[in-house]
């Protein structure tokens, strides 16, 4: 079987390869070196040795095929054979779902206060003219040619606008053109109201195809001097799934909105590069249907440049007393508006629509002077409070210490990277802390993956080589894989109809040129490539469903495969021989479409669990934290009920005797 080495050696050297995003030119040659020594044995391959042959054209599909699959996992393909129209439901359908449970799971979504907003106008660069009336005393004054003229004036005041009036309505103003700013101080509602104007154009989009589909993302997550139209392209990928060839072809025909929130999460520098970026993307594409960015007040205006291609901006209000007052009549806390009133720091708190929700539930008469004391007030409530129990059994549950040491180490992460969602399966080798935590994981990695590669090497009757494949592997597996970011699997489907049509057709074109035989070979195994379909917009509903359908997909073609392969090789050297190598092609394939994800995955949790970041069943603990109200689920993601709690989390110690005291106190 020594037949099959140089072949088994390429696809394993090939299997680590085309996983690594960091492979070095040294890399690329060393992999192209190898190809050529393959085939350069093939073309020296005694042909009368059918078994390896058969094996080999067998072989080169399901590689292509390989190549393939991990290009779409990483969304630099898009499959065509879904229609655009089916593409635009499913992506409308799964906005509908994360809006919804966004707005459901908010802080302040028992009873809506419609915010009073005004006009900023002197916020945008590209602000509209407006003339000035005759009747004014200053255009009396002016010359005869001034009045012929009509000369024009820029309004530099903010403008009071109706509080009946919905932010769609003034989005939509002929002069605002659908470019708009959304400006208001912390916690004053500005992603709400980004909310509920999603939630108006995307009813409108479901009901005419025509109008294009609305769709918020999180401007923390650019990177900078990165270009705008890649970064969103690429956003729309990570968040919804959508393949970034349709998401460029879209982009470039005006079917999308592109609602962004929270520029000033960028800090200063990047915030101003950010905008710059922005200005330049509508200046390029003048076509743009429409464009929102929410930002907080102040750092806006620290910035040194403004968003000179909008057309219009609003201030979201603070609230007036006649507001928190209905508010709080509402809910029946009436006792509380008698302590605000005899309390003005606690009175200017309620004032932001954040702070009066969280009041509500953690206010017990104790002093609370700014937004701080109410983050630590709120956090002792809930983290105590029984009816918040109920994911784990009894006896089970996380102590309050150790709840709040994993929020507050998964929040500064969040800070590090500067995200505002987590998916589980979208943690990383760089949230490792310490040298020696990377060291480790990187071995750990290496060595199971070069384990697997050497077994593979080993079974086809090469013990020897096979076990010191296993120590190159290991320690080249642990240099790459440990560089290397976690890519999870798209959902496989299997089409029958497309295996026996397409496989039908391969097999005779195969066979007319080399033979039965081969077209038997060539049709079963293009016959199984072909029939397989990815998802175009894989919704993410339940927790960690990337791992797991890397697991599922990396068994899935390890069976399937590497039954393909043994019967091959069993129906002439027999079945002893061909078990061998069919599970040996088999662990190969499997790792290249999926295993090898879900190992560095389990790695990586592992590390992460035994150096005391995070629970061993982190799904179980994300769903008690979101029982306790710190954070929110939406589909297979998890936010922080507020940015500002985020940071508020991220601002304390990970010391839980620390945390011990802050809960006495």
């Amino acid at each position: 079987m020594a037949v099959l080495d140089p072949l088994v050696w390429t696809l394993a050297w090939t299997v680590t390869l085309v996983q690594s995003e960091s492979a070095t030119e040294t890399d690329n040659s060393c992999s192209y070196t190898i190809l050529n020594l393959s085939l350069n044995w093939l073309c020296h391959l005694n042909l009368q040795n059918m078994a390896a042959f058969a094996t080999i054209i067998a072989a080169i599909p399901v590689i292509i095929a390989g190549f393939k699959f991990i290009q779409r996992r990483r969304g630099l393909e898009s499959r065509s054979e879904i229609s655009d129209s089916k593409i635009r439901q499913l992506l409308i359908s799964q906005l509908d779902e994360d809006y919804s449970e966004r707005r459901h799971d908010s802080l302040h979504n028992l009873i809506k206060i419609d915010l009073e907003i005004e006009e900023q106008a002197q916020r945008v660069g590209n602000r509209k003219p407006e003339l000035i009336p005759e009747d004014t005393p200053q255009f009396n004054k002016l010359n005869i040619l001034n009045r012929f003229f009509k000369r024009l004036r820029v309004p530099d005041k903010a403008t009071p606008l109706s509080p009946v009036q919905k932010t769609i309505e003034f989005y939509e103003r002929d002069d605002v053109a659908e470019k708009l700013l959304i400006l208001g101080e912390p916690g004053a509602g500005k992603t709400t109201e980004l909310l509920n104007l999603a939630d108006d154009l995307l009813e409108r989009a479901k009901k005419d195809e025509k109008i294009p589909i609305p769709v918020i993302l999180e401007l923390s997550a650019w990177k900078t001097n990165q270009p705008l139209t890649d970064w969103l392209v690429g956003q729309m990928f990570e968040t919804y799934g959508l393949g970034k060839a349709i998401g460029k072809r879209w982009l470039d025909s005006s079917r999308l909105i592109f609602l962004l929130d929270g520029l000033d999460e960028l800090g200063l520098v990047n915030q101003a590069k950010c905008i710059e970026g922005i200005n330049q993307f509508l200046a390029e594409k003048k076509w743009q249907p429409g464009l929102v960015v929410c930002c907080r007040r102040e750092e806006y205006e620290q910035a040194e440049i403004q968003l000179d291609e909008l057309n219009g901006a609003i201030y979201l209000q603070k609230l007036t007393d006649q507001q928190i007052y209905k508010y709080l009549d509402n809910l029946k806390r009436s006792s509380l508006w008698e302590n605000l009133q005899q309390d003005s720091d606690l009175l200017e708190l309620a004032r932001s629509p954040l702070f009066l929700s969280m009041l509500v539930v953690a206010y017990q008469g104790n002093a609370i002077r700014n937004p701080q004391e109410l983050f630590n007030a709120y956090i002792k409530k809930q983290i105590q409070d029984p009816k918040c129990q109920g994911t784990y059994p009894p006896r089970k549950t996380p102590s309050p210490e150790t709840t709040l040491h994993y929020l507050v180490w998964l929040a500064k992460k969040l800070e590090t990277v500067r995200e505002t969602e987590f998916l589980i399966e979208k943690m990383q080798p760089t949230w490792l802390e310490s040298s020696n935590q990377k060291l480790l994981y990187r071995l750990s990695v290496g060595l199971i993956i070069g384990l697997i590669l050497g077994l593979s090497v080993g079974l086809i009757g090469w013990l020897s080589v096979g076990l010191i494949g296993w120590l190159i592997f290991g320690l080249m597996g642990g240099r790459i894989f440990g560089r290397v970011s976690i890519y999870v699997a798209e959902k496989v489907e299997f089409s029958l109809k497309k295996f026996l049509s397409r496989g039908l057709i391969s097999g005779l074109s195969v066979g007319l040129i080399f033979g039965l035989s081969f077209g038997l070979i060539g049709g079963l195994s293009l016959g199984l490539i072909f029939g397989l379909n990815t998802s175009e917009i894989p919704t993410k509903k339940d927790v960690n469903q990337g791992i797991w359908l890397s697991c599922k997909n990396g068994l899935l073609f390890m069976l399937s495969l590497g039954l393909i392969f043994g019967l091959i090789w069993g129906l002439i050297w027999g079945l002893i021989s061909g078990l061998s190598v069919g599970l040996s092609f088999g662990l190969i394939f499997g790792l290249c479409f999926g295993l090898d994800t879900f190992i560095q995955h389990f790695i990586l949790r592992l590390v992460l669990y035994r150096n005391g970041y995070i629970p061993w069943n982190y799904s179980r603990f994300l769903g008690h934290a979101a029982k306790h109200r710190f954070i929110q689920r939406v589909g297979g993601r998890y936010r922080f009920m507020h940015d500002l709690l985020r940071k508020h989390f991220a601002s304390m110690s990970l010391d839980e005797a620390k945390l011990q005291q802050f809960l006495n106190s």
